[in-house]
């Protein structure tokens, strides 16, 4: 039998990966949107997670309903992610992403400070 504070501990690891993403992720989209949109961009973001979330629960549980195992369940979602990985892998690599070299290096431009001399 396994003992309970495993499963708790390997959670909680789970939990704060999520949370850093998430936050990075959040930051990302705060110095890539303009003042004006920032507010709108960001609830956005915040509501189409929360939907997912919750479709990724329903979704499952209807598989679990259907007779799926939570092994079967577990892989279909693993096979998802891997998915999703590898094409926005493919899109990062071929430059288009938020962290292009281009993009970055206009927004270190307008985020320095002018060089005062006297």
């Amino acid at each position: 039998m396994i003992h309970f504070a495993y499963p708790i501990l390997a959670l909680k690891q789970h939990e704060s990966g999520s949370a850093l993403i998430w936050l990075n992720s959040t930051l990302l989209l705060q110095t890539l949107t303009s003042n004006e949109m920032l507010g709108r961009v960001l609830g956005f973001e915040y509501s189409l997670a929360r939907c997912c979330e919750a479709g990724a629960a329903l979704l499952a549980g209807r598989l679990e309903d259907r007779g799926y195992g939570k092994y079967e369940i577990a892989s279909l979602s693993a096979v998802f992610g891997a998915t999703l990985l590898v094409l926005w892998s493919i899109f990062h690599i071929s430059g288009r992403g938020a962290a292009s070299f281009d993009r970055m290096q206009l927004k270190n431009k307008s985020m320095t400070l002018p060089l005062i001399t006297s």
